[in-house]
């Protein structure tokens, strides 16, 4: 095997995560849950002085216990898990174990495994977000591996740094997309909302920041914010885990991260998440969707501001558009059209208000039929 990535498949997305791995400076080696190694980059070649093809299939401990010439970095992987001082406490076990685990797992997350080993998951009522980057796919194309794995890492640690500041965790990175989520024991019972919130607007204001590492193009993010009830906890097999939280409201965040591209907004709340966080936001209410697989309706609004920091521009939009949705949630199209026409002279470029009006546009040419609860069945997923 000539080639010192083994990535399964053979589709693009395969392609181009074979092609960054295969260029990282950094030794980079992976073994499936029974052991063999599945993944041998150059660096990792060339660190253990060992051909991809020498190892792939085989077993880590063979490769790398069993073989001499691997004492050395075998004494250093040791070392960096287990302290050899004869004398060291529990305290400082745990400390080690912080320390170590940190820069890839939440401290918090370390700590509160550390205190509490043997909890099972639990149900609580928390808030999730999910933070994605436009056209991240074309721009992956446009650039060598080497500087997209650089802008992915500015991205995720700029976009990272508004959550921990409102108390979030980060739960997982996929691709160019982040999920979090707020709650306790890590944020208070009541104010995991606001924080998200909060969070969603702090990664706005960082945009000019990652504009200036990305000058070839306009850079946007989309987010996705959701509440209800989660089960939290340790989850995976015996030989891997996550903390992670499981539930409808995750799956309703990444919906909503989605649905922006219906609407042409940035950011998109539930209406349990609008309810929660109260006046600590200033949102407009948009629509009222059912997502592919729920039967629920769900209230849907755009996060706008913090609050008492919306222009009054911002408020005269606001209220012309919530008539607007008045009159169509009353079926009646004309006064409907002309309202949110009505918002394009306020605002020229909002396009909720463009999406609306053409709706109702087409409702007056076929109208929906008499039992229409004013819900709009959301297809993408």
């Amino acid at each position: 095997m000539s080639n010192p990535v083994d990535a399964p498949g053979g589709g693009a997305p395969e392609a181009l995560f074979e092609k960054i791995l295969s260029n990282m400076r950094e030794g980079v080696m992976t073994a499936d849950l029974t052991g063999r190694i599945m993944t041998f980059n150059r660096a990792a070649a060339g660190l253990l002085g060992l051909e991809a093809r020498e190892v792939l299939g085989r077993s880590f401990a063979e490769v790398l216990f069993f073989d001499q010439r691997n004492d050395c970095f075998n004494e250093l992987l040791l070392g960096a898990i287990y302290d050899p001082s004869p004398d060291i406490t529990e305290r400082k076990r745990a400390e080690h174990i912080r320390d170590t685990f940190g820069r890839y797992i939440d401290p918090r997350i370390v700590a509160n495994l550390i205190d509490r080993p043997e909890t099972d998951g639990e149900r609580r009522v928390m808030s999730v977000s999910f933070t994605d980057l436009e056209g991240f796919t074309s721009l992956a194309e446009r650039r060598p591996p080497s500087d997209l794995v650089k802008l992915l890492n500015c991205y995720l640690t700029l976009m990272s740094q508004p959550i921990a500041h409102q108390s979030g965790i980060v739960d997982k990175f996929i691709g160019d997309s982040i999920m979090a989520f707020w709650g306790p024991p890590f944020t208070g019972d009541t104010d995991h909302a606001r924080a998200a919130c909060l969070a969603a607007l702090g990664q706005r204001k960082l945009l000019g920041e990652l504009q200036r590492q990305i000058p070839e193009g306009t850079v946007e993010i989309r987010c996705g914010i959701a509440t209800g009830e989660l089960v939290c906890g340790s989850v995976g097999s015996d030989r891997l885990r996550n903390y992670t939280v499981l539930g409808d409201p995750v799956n309703l965040a990444a919906r909503l991260e989605v649905a922006n591209k219906v609407y042409g907004t940035r950011v998109l709340i539930s209406g349990a998440t609008r309810a929660l966080a109260g006046d600590a936001v200033e949102v407009r209410e948009l629509d009222i969707i059912r997502v592919v697989g729920k039967s629920e309706p769900v209230p849907i609004y755009e996060l706008w501001a913090v609050g008492g920091e919306l222009p009054d521009d911002k408020w005269r939009l606001h209220d012309i558009f919530a008539k607007g949705l008045t009159l169509y949630r009353a079926r009646e199209w004309e006064s409907a059209r002309r309202t949110f026409q009505q918002c394009l002279h306020v605002d020229p470029t909002d396009e909720p208000s463009q999406v609306l009006a053409k709706r109702v546009e087409r409702f007056q040419a076929e109208p929906p039929p008499d039992d229409w609860d004013g819900v709009f069945n959301l297809e993408t997923k």
